[in-house]
């Protein structure tokens, strides 16, 4: 989803760039979060604990790549749950 898309889904059209961005980057903490929390409850224990191993490590690239080698359709993920957090505020919003 690229950050036009945030804005559209976020509705943020009217907003300045600086609280867009604010509001982008806290959107984003939330999702990452929430994504975890499916991750963790997708993988076996074996997949949990390689996984865990590999992000000890410190390195992004490699924990990102076991994850899209382990986690089917995870950029499917990311966006389902972009959409329900974008819903989530939109309804707190009253919008």
């Amino acid at each position: 989803m690229t950050r036009e898309d945030l804005i559209t889904a976020l509705n943020l059209q009217g907003v300045d760039q600086a609280k867009q961005d604010e509001i982008i980057q806290n959107a984003l903490i939330v999702v990452e979060h929430r994504v975890a929390e499916l991750i963790d409850e997708l993988l076996s224990d074996e997949q949990a604990q390689e996984f865990n191993e590999i992000v000890e490590k410190d390195d992004p690239e490699i924990a990102e790549k076991w994850l899209r080698e382990n986690v089917p359709k995870l950029s499917e993920l990311y966006d389902e749950v972009l959409r329900d957090y974008a819903e989530e505020l939109r309804g707190e919003l009253g919008e």
